[in-house]
Formats: structure tokens, C-alpha cells, sequence
């Protein structure tokens, strides 16, 4: 199933305790990981954590948990982050579809334009990505995309991924959404700890499957 804030940390400990085993096995990709913060060979589960935390741009685990916590349920924020800092969204002509966020760390927001004459995704950029940047800035530093909105499921997933390369997308009967990624494209399409297909996922409402080809 896809994931949500509420299960996030959950997920991120079923990732600290992997790359302790990884790690401890003597994984080579692990143990890289590991490498760049601890000596591998004395790496305890808390450290592990705070391996995650860092990973996340975050300077400690505690820092992961209360965030996640603090703002479980705060896309409502960012819309209105948004409308402070988009006269469009403010006065309607460009809406705000659809938000996914882990607070902190990254967002994705999709948008579309009443008047086919806007650039919704331009409008909340801003010139020179001064709109977003300010965004950013009030949210202490959180990547913020902006999606282009689309009915078709399968166009919104593909926008949702952008600017990663798809190799195939495929739904299936029960709304089961795989996408099939080139290996070089994979970190940019899932991100540290899968936090944007997770985001994808949660921005679509679908079950995502990422294959790498």
C-alpha cells in the first residue's frame, strides 16, 4: 500500500534496522552509506537511525520523529504558504489540486489554471524561481515541486516523476500503477528512502510499484 505520514516513521526504522543488517553483513552499498558518518564495524541501530535522519537532511533522529509528528497532516499549511506567495492561487486562477509533503524534507503540490492562458506551474515557480524559493525558505528549506495536474492517472503519475525518465507506466484493472525506470534514473525518480515516489504515491492516490530496468 502506499505510504502515509502516519506510517512514515515506521517505515524509516524498518529502514534503519535494514541498513544495520546490510551493514553488518558487509554489504558494500551499505557499508558506503555507513562509512560517510560512522565506522561501519561498531554501528549500532540508534546509529543507523541517525543514518536515515541524516540522509533526510536532518541533523538527528528526534528531529525526524517530531517533525513528522508536528506537521502529520499539514498540507493545508502549504496551500496557504502558496496563496501568500502566488497572486494566481490567491485569486483563483490558478488551484491547487492535490499536496503531499514530508515537512522538512520535500513537498509536491499539483496545479492547474482556470484560463488556458496560464501557466499554472510557471505562476507558482515564479520569475527566476522567486516564488518557490520563498516558499522554500518559510518552510526551512524544503524541496518543493511543482506538478502539472492531469485527469488521466497514468499523464499525472508521469508529470508527478518529472524530471525523471520513464521507461514504461503501466495500470492495471485494479488502479495498481508500475513504473518501470531506467537504473540511472532510479535515484532521481525515487529519492533517499523512496521519499519522492512516496510523495508520487501519495500525490496520486495510488498503489505505486517502481521496477528498475
Amino acid at each position: 500500500m502506499p505510504h502515509t505520514y502516519s506510517n512514515l516513521i515506521s517505515k524509516y526504522k524498518a529502514d534503519a534496522k535494514l541498513l544495520h543488517k546490510l551493514a553488518k553483513n558487509g554489504d558494500i552499498e551499505a557499508k558506503r552509506r555507513v562509512s560517510k558518518y560512522f565506522d561501519y564495524q561498531s554501528l549500532t541501530l540508534q546509529s543507523a537511525q541517525l543514518i536515515i535522519a541524516r540522509e533526510l537532511g536532518l541533523k538527528s533522529w528526534r528531529e525526524l520523529v517530531d517533525r513528522q509528528h508536528q506537521y502529520q497532516d499539514t498540507t493545508e499549511y502549504l496551500r496557504r504558504v502558496f496563496e501568500e506567495q502566488t497572486p494566481e492561487v490567491l485569486q483563483g486562477s490558478v488551484r491547487i489540486r492535490r499536496a503531499a509533503r514530508v515537512p522538512g524534507v520535500r513537498s509536491k503540490i499539483a496545479v492547474s489554471a482556470i484560463d488556458p492562458n496560464i501557466n499554472p506551474v510557471g505562476a507558482c515557480v515564479g520569475h527566476g524561481a522567486e516564488r518557490v524559493r520563498a516558499i522554500s525558505k518559510i518552510l526551512n528549506g524544503e524541496h518543493i515541486d511543482i506538478v502539472l495536474w492531469s485527469s488521466s492517472l497514468k499523464q499525472f503519475v508521469a508529470n508527478a516523476f518529472a524530471p525523471a525518465k520513464l521507461e514504461l507506466l503501466e495500470i492495471d484493472s485494479n488502479q495498481l500503477v508500475t513504473v518501470s525506470i531506467h537504473k540511472s534514473q532510479l535515484e532521481l525518480a525515487t529519492g533517499k528512502n523512496e521519499v519522492i515516489s512516496t510523495l508520487v504515491s501519495n500525490l496520486c492516490h495510488c498503489e505505486l510499484v517502481v521496477e528498475p530496468v
